[in-house]
Order: C-alpha cells, then sequence, then structure tokens
C-alpha cells in the first residue's frame, strides 16, 4: 500500500491525538506492510546547532485507526550519498509518535521511519521522505558581514579536538573577505576561555583548532577587524555531549 506524505502536519491534528492517551491498540488483523504512516517534520527550515527539530509520526490501519503498539519506532536520516544512518526514537504521544533533534552538520539529509510491532521479527520500513531536508550552517548578518560557522566534525564529545571553521562573506556581494586578522574563542561549560589566532583559508573561512574538555553548552565565537577599523564578533552556542 502507497504511504502518504502530509509534508508539514498540522499541529492541531497531532493535539486531538494527544488527548486519546489509550492504551497501545493491537491490531492482530492487519501486517505492519498494510499500515499508512505519515511524517511531519516542523519547522522545515533547519539551521545546524539552532533549530530544534521535531518529527511527529502518525500510522493508522486500512480502517483509519490510530496503530499505536510498536516496541520500537525510530526516524533515521543521513546525508544523501552516504551510507550510515543516524537513529532516533520516537516516544508514544497518545495517538501519535514524537522525536525531537537539533542537527549537527548541514547537507541534505534523507529521512525515513522504521517500526517494530509483537508481530514483526525485525524491524519494517514505514515511511520514505520523498524530499530532501535541507540542514543549512547558522549565520548571520553582522555590520555589513554575512557570518557563517561549523565546526568539523560538528558532533562533539569531551575530550574530542575540533576545527571551529567561520566563513566571512561581504553582506551585499557574498564575496569572500579575506585578510582579516581574526580570533576565535571557545568557552566551555565551566566558563574557560580559549582563544586562538584564526588561520586563513580559501573562501573567506578562518578556524582555529580547539580540544574541548567539558561536556555542557559551550559558546563559539569570532572577532575581528573589519574595513572600517571597527571591531566586529558574533558567537553561537552549541552543545558538546558526554564521552562515552
Amino acid at each position: 500500500m502507497a504511504k502518504r506524505s502530509m509534508g508539514n502536519l498540522l499541529l492541531a491534528a497531532a493535539v486531538w491525538m494527544a488527548g486519546c492517551d489509550n492504551d497501545p491498540v493491537a491490531l492482530d488483523g492487519f501486517s505492519t506492510e498494510e499500515l499508512t504512516t505519515e511524517l511531519a517534520i516542523t519547522p522545515d527550515h533547519v539551521h545546524v546547532y539552532e533549530t530544534l527539530v521535531t518529527f511527529t509520526v502518525s500510522v493508522v490501519d486500512p480502517d483509519g485507526g490510530a496503530v499505536t503498539d510498536f516496541d520500537l519506532l525510530q526516524v533515521e536520516r543521513r546525508i544523501a550519498g552516504t551510507t550510515t544512518w543516524s537513529i532516533l526514537e520516537a516516544t508514544r504521544q497518545g495517538g501519535f509518535y514524537a522525536a525531537e533533534q537539533r542537527f549537527e552538520a548541514s547537507g541534505e539529509y534523507e529521512i525515513r521511519v522504521m517500526g517494530l510491532r509483537p508481530s514483526d521479527d525485525e524491524l519494517v520500513l514505514l515511511y520514505e521522505q520523498p524530499t530532501l531536508l535541507n540542514a543549512v550552517r547558522p549565520h548571520a548578518d553582522v555590520d555589513g558581514y554575512h557570518l557563517t560557522l561549523e565546526p568539523d566534525p560538528g558532533h562533539i564529545h569531551e575530550g574530542d579536538t575540533s576545527d571551529i571553521r567561520f566563513w566571512i562573506l561581504d553582506e551585499d556581494s557574498e564575496e569572500p573577505v579575506s585578510g582579516l586578522t581574526a580570533t576565535i574563542w571557545v568557552e566551555e561549560s565551566d566558563g574557560t576561555v580559549s582563544e586562538y589566532d584564526g588561520d586563513e583559508g580559501a573562501d573567506g573561512l578562518y578556524h582555529a583548532s580547539h580540544s574541548f574538555s567539558q561536556a555542557g553548552a559551550t559558546v563559539l565565537g569570532v572577532r575581528f577587524v573589519g574595513a572600517d577599523q571597527q571591531e566586529h564578533e558574533w558567537s553561537l552556542e552549541m552543545e558538546v555531549h558526554e564521552a562515552h
């Protein structure tokens, strides 16, 4: 049976279903392959680190009844052209399932939903998003400059070393701005601040390597003197994960 795509599911429908907090509905009369799955992703414009993305999954049987008897239901994503899926487990919220996630690497993502019911021997593909989800670098316009940020790698654990990357472009022309003396700084969750001279690369890139010693909320910032001889600065908070 073909799956239906809702694109952006109306929150009103989700709220209505959330009120039906009954016990899971066992539907032995229908196989998982006969069910229809709908996925909503909100918001549809995603900034790495900044945007908390909500995935809302609704599954119905051929008679239109909500199916909530999954032992496991997960949303999986991967950057198009790669082979490894990142897994996010969804939890039951009344008559539907939901999960939240912040993206930590920019790119175009394939999205799918997998589920396991008591009658299944293995995870079953429930839904494949027909369009790619685009996650973009966080950005800001600061005093005539367009700045973007993305560490490499972007998913950082306590003890990891990452290349902190800022791109500085002219706000109007979007042309890279070269020759700046840039300082890159990192404030870890315990308040410790480290500063580095930013190495200049191509396409307006200024970057520095930093080893993260603390898990928790961490601020990445860049400071530079522009063509106007004034100092400009931008920073963004991101999360460093506990080592495992």
